[in-house]
C-alpha cells in the first residue's frame, strides 16, 4: 500500500535558489548531519526498509505511521562487531503533543524486554521494546538545523556485539496513535555521492514541511 505524501512540487527557480543554498549549507556542514531518506511506501514485514552497508552509518528516515495498526519496519545485517544505535523523533507539532512512538529491537539470540510487537519475531530471535517511560512529563526537545525543526527527543538503545544476522527494527504505537517521525539508526557520519545527491532533493521537502501530514504551526 503506497503512503500519500505532501511531498512540494518547486519551480525551475526555486529550484536554483535551493540548489545554491544546499551548496552554502554543505559548504559549511559536509558531514553535519545523517543521511537522509523519505519513506515513500510502507515500510512491512514482507518489504521492509533495507539498510545498505554498515549500522554505524547513521541514518535518518523521515516516515510516518498512519493508521491505529501501523507498524513500520527496518531491516539490516551485521557480522556481529557492529555498535547497534536506534532513537526516534517526532516533530514538535500541537498534535504530537502525545505521540510518542515505540521501536523494536529484533535481532538473533537476544534476550526479549518489553511489550511484544506487532511483528513475528523469527524462530531463536528475541526482541527488546524500547518505549517513552511517561508521555506526561515534560519531553526533552532540540532544534535540528539541517531539516529547520524542533523535535522531541526520545528514547534511545544502544549496544554492542550482537550476533551475526538480520535484524530487524519495528516502530509503532503501542496506544495506537498516527503520527509522522524520524527513525535514526547509526552514529557515524559518512555520505557518499548517492547521499548527496538525495539530501539535495529531500532538503527543500523538509524545510517546507513536504514531509509532514499535519500543520506544524
Amino acid at each position: 500500500m503506497n503512503k500519500e505524501k505532501r511531498y512540494m512540487r518547486v519551480s525551475k527557480s526555486a529550484q536554483r535558489t535551493f540548489l545554491v543554498l544546499l551548496l552554502v549549507f554543505w559548504w559549511a556542514n559536509p558531514v553535519s548531519a545523517h543521511a537522509p531518506f523519505l519513506e515513500t511506501e510502507d515500510f512491512s514485514a514482507e518489504s521492509p526498509f533495507e539498510i545498505a552497508g554498515s549500522i554505524e552509518k547513521s541514518l535518518a528516515i523521515y516516515a510516518y505511521l498512519e493508521h491505529a495498526s501501523d507498524s513500520d519496519v527496518y531491516s539490516f545485517v551485521t557480522e556481529g562487531s557492529e555498535r547497534i544505535y536506534v532513537s526516534v523523533l517526532v516533530p514538535l507539532c500541537a498534535e504530537y503533543e502525545q505521540f510518542t512512538p515505540t521501536f523494536t529491537l529484533v535481532g538473533p539470540g537476544l534476550e526479549s524486554s518489553g511489550a511484544q510487537p506487532p511483528f513475528a519475531v523469527p524462530e531463536g530471535y528475541g526482541a527488546v521494546t524500547v518505549e517513552q517511560a511517561d508521555a506526561a512529563k515534560d519531553r526533552e526537545t532540540f532544534y535540528e538545523p539541517f531539516s529547520v525543526k524542533t523535535y522531541y527527543r526520545g528514547p534511545r538503545y544502544t549496544m554492542d556485539n550482537g550476533e551475526p544476522g538480520t535484524w530487524y527494527i519495528v516502530y509503532w504505537d503501542r496506544a495506537g496513535r498516527t503520527g509522522d517521525y524520524v527513525a535514526v539508526v547509526g552514529f557515524l557520519e559518512a555520505f557518499s555521492l548517492a547521499d548527496i545527491l538525495r539530501t539535495f532533493y529531500i532538503l527543500p521537502i523538509l524545510w517546507f514541511d513536504g514531509e509532514l501530514h499535519v500543520d506544524c504551526r
